[in-house]
């Protein structure tokens, strides 16, 4: 999702992205994403889609869009039942529509007088 998300915003204009994967989560203080996915096959991370166009006036705050993408939750699992587990893929459902939102609204340029940011957190 990680690699999905960059590469849909490859050539466009003004946006930028800052990814803080795997043990730097920890290091910066996301020890909740951080050990919530540390056990997982590809390590955790946060991905930040910023959009900032030229236009942007000083005064206007962000808009931020947050969205969690948790594929496979290796916390709790001792509440967790063998048959319940498959189905937690659904937990990535929060970060698809964001990361849509995201890419709609820096091509559209509908934000266009203000800072626009994306925050996925991601297993």
């Amino acid at each position: 999702f990680t690699e999905q998300a960059l590469e849909a915003i490859q050539g466009m204009e003004h946006v930028t992205s800052r990814v803080i994967k795997g043990e730097d989560l920890k290091a910066k203080g996301f020890g909740g994403l951080y050990n919530v996915g540390k056990a997982a096959e590809h390590p955790p991370a946060m991905v930040i889609l910023m959009y900032n166009p030229p236009s942007v006036v000083k005064d206007k705050k962000s808009i931020v869009l947050v969205g969690k993408g948790v594929v496979f939750d290796t916390g709790g699992t001792q509440i967790k039942t063998k048959a319940g587990m498959p189905g937690m893929k659904r937990d990535m459902g929060g970060a698809a529509p964001i990361l849509a939102a995201f890419l709609s609204g820096a091509r559209s340029a509908t934000v266009s007088d203000r800072p626009f940011h994306a925050i996925l957190s991601l297993l």
